[in-house]
């Protein structure tokens, strides 16, 4: 099946991709490119393969069609059903690939994935920003419980305030009175100053 397959082609099939769009493993590896699942497979045992394949989701085939875009291999690790033929047809796309990459470019390189750990050093420092913005959430969260503790604080206030005038119909029949002598000074205020224009 290599007739119309590309040196451009099979090198970003075999390139590792970004950790972004890695696959993580059950037992915690993360992959980065078909070799890495052909060496992942050639180790695996069948409780982490059937926690990835399913009779309802094969997650390696969704990978393999999202990330790589190899609709091909995808569509052959779609129906298989077995550890031994998932092995089989990763690696029988991994040497296909690299043959059309030697075959067409002898002097290309194929490309490789980042040492482990270096990959662990930026996962580091990926969870390390994340547990930046974390923290920064939890204190805004902090800050908002202080203003709702305030305004409850305020809502008390006024319900005492409301329960005292219940309470003492002066103390109503007062308020009302000082509102409309505000309301009354201000409104002579206001005329005085229009007639003496």
């Amino acid at each position: 099946m290599m007739w119309g397959l590309s040196v451009e082609d099979a090198m970003q099939y075999l390139s590792p991709v970004a950790e972004s769009h890695g696959f993580w493993l059950k037992d915690g590896k993360l992959l980065l490119s078909l070799e890495e699942l052909l060496k992942a497979l050639d180790r695996m045992d069948e409780v982490t393969f059937t926690h990835h394949v399913t009779p309802q989701r094969n997650d390696f085939a969704r990978w393999v069609a999202d990330v790589f875009k190899d609709h091909h291999l995808a569509k052959k690790l779609r129906y298989a059903t077995s550890l031994e033929q998932m092995r089989s047809h990763v690696k029988e796309r991994v040497e296909e690939l690299k043959t059309v990459v030697q075959k067409k470019s002898p002097q290309a390189e194929l490309p490789k994935a980042a040492p482990q750990e270096e990959r662990i050093g930026n996962w580091m420092a990926s969870q390390e920003r994340m547990l930046d913005q974390v923290n920064k959430i939890l204190d805004r969260e902090k800050e908002i419980a202080v203003r709702e503790q305030k305004i409850q604080e305020g809502e008390e206030r006024i319900e005492q305030l409301l329960e005292q005038a219940k309470r003492n119909p002066s103390f109503v029949k007062t308020f009302i009175q000082g509102m409309l002598v505000g309301i009354l000074l201000t409104v002579g205020a206001a005329l005085a100053y229009i007639l003496l224009l």
